[in-house]
């Protein structure tokens, strides 16, 4: 059974368990970083829907990766759990 990213989920808490797993299981961080909608789908059961994308970078010492949020006002009447925004 899989669940999709708009279904009611702890978005904070399956972010920490992917990092972790990525941590624990070299296997998995390769499959994330090459496909991460399918290692996801593999791992935790979640379904990303099509036509949202998710970007994987691992960051080092000496790369660091700022993400931009969109505007609060251009989600304002997005549903309340926007699959594009899940974290």
């Amino acid at each position: 059974m899989t669940t999709t990213v708009t279904a009611r989920i702890d978005a904070n808490r399956l972010r920490e368990d992917i990092i972790r797993k990525a941590w624990d299981d070299e296997s998995f961080k390769q499959r994330l970083m090459a496909d991460p909608k399918q290692a996801i789908r593999d791992a935790f059961g979640i379904e990303i829907p099509e036509g949202h994308e998710l970007v994987v970078m691992e960051e080092t010492p000496t790369r660091h990766v700022l993400a931009i949020p969109p505007r609060p006002e251009d989600v304002a009447d997005a549903p309340s759990q926007p699959a594009a925004y899940w974290w």
